[in-house]
């Protein structure tokens, strides 16, 4: 019974923190977008027929780390503002008997639902936007022919295994802020 409680409590935090939420999953979705798109030009075997593209391509490879890097600290930082904004939260539900297993649990649930729900979403619209991404890069090359567009399963993937390890990082980070933190202190 108490863990039908959970889910409940999470999507109910969701919904009352929704303004505490929205810069993180807007933040979750566009990283999701960018790094989808920058991937699926960078795997794009139709672009290797255009001449000189082996330069794009090189870019576009160099670009996706440097998108990557740059999503991980942007997300670190919105989850840092996003756990310090809810810590009296925390603290509340340690003062009134919830346990820091408990607290995790919800966490985990929030964590999870985030991560589905931005994952979904960033990828259907790098999917869409990595279109008229190639359509444009096709007029900056100045290639006649539209560059072959397709949804490399490879890009998604990759896609979700980094933020999925990222979701998973910042999952980590919350716990261990609840861990080391007493109820007083959360409470402050």
């Amino acid at each position: 019974m108490a863990n039908a409680l959970y889910p409940k409590l999470a999507l109910t935090n969701l919904g009352k923190n929704k303004s505490t939420y929205f810069p993180y999953m807007l933040t979750s979705i566009v990283c999701i977008m960018t790094y989808y798109i920058m991937q699926s030009i960078a795997m794009n075997e139709g672009l290797m027929e255009v001449p000189g593209a082996a330069i794009a391509m090189t870019i576009f490879f160099l670009g996706t780390g440097i998108i990557a890097v740059f999503c991980i600290a942007l997300m670190f930082y919105t989850n840092i503002f996003l756990i310090k904004r809810r810590k009296k939260e925390l603290g509340l539900y340690c003062v009134l008997g919830m346990e820091k297993r408990h607290i995790a649990n919800i966490l985990f649930r929030e964590t999870l639902l985030i991560a589905v729900l931005s994952l979904a979403l960033g990828i259907g619209l790098g999917i869409l936007f990595s279109r008229a991404m190639f359509w444009l890069l096709g007029i900056v090359l100045g290639v006649e022919l539209p560059i072959a567009f397709v949804v490399p399963l490879s890009s998604i993937v990759q896609t979700l295994a980094l933020f999925g390890i990222i979701f998973l990082l910042t999952l980590c980070y919350n716990l261990l802020q609840v861990k080391l933190s007493k109820p007083i202190e959360l409470l402050h």
